[in-house]
């Protein structure tokens, strides 16, 4: 096989470049879409109302065990998969957005409480 000139090699590949450009730019935006379709199966699958106060908006999907993973660290397909995953595991519920804060508030305030109290000088009678 004879060898392409330098520029003819060149121009080859940037198409192929271009190309694989063009399929993961498809790629993402079929990601997004999956990911947007498994949140609305999942609130459709869950309820469409906060578990606590029957509420219909703004809803936002709750775990009341917490999370083993970091959501600002995940894409939105990502993201969405492990939403799929916690909510197989029966770590998932839906809450609407006053409900949730209040619960993550309660969550916080006693995660300082037992710290404060592990952290204390006090001498813990056994």
């Amino acid at each position: 096989m004879r060898a392409l000139p330098a520029t003819l090699r060149e121009l080859a590949k940037v198409a192929r470049r271009e190309r694989e450009r063009e399929y993961h730019r498809q790629l993402q935006i079929h990601r997004g879409q999956q990911a947007r379709l498994i949140r609305w199966w999942l609130f459709n699958v869950m309820g469409d109302r906060c578990a606590k106060c029957g509420a219909i908006w703004p809803l936002q999907l709750d775990h009341p065990h917490g999370r083993t993973w970091e959501p600002r660290k995940l894409n939105c397909y990502a993201r969405a998969v492990a939403y799929l995953k916690d909510w197989a595991a029966g770590n998932l519920r839906i809450l609407c957005a006053s409900c949730n804060h209040i619960d993550g508030a309660r969550r916080m305030h006693e995660a300082r409480i037992r710290t404060q109290a592990l952290n204390s000088t006090e001498e813990v009678p056994f």
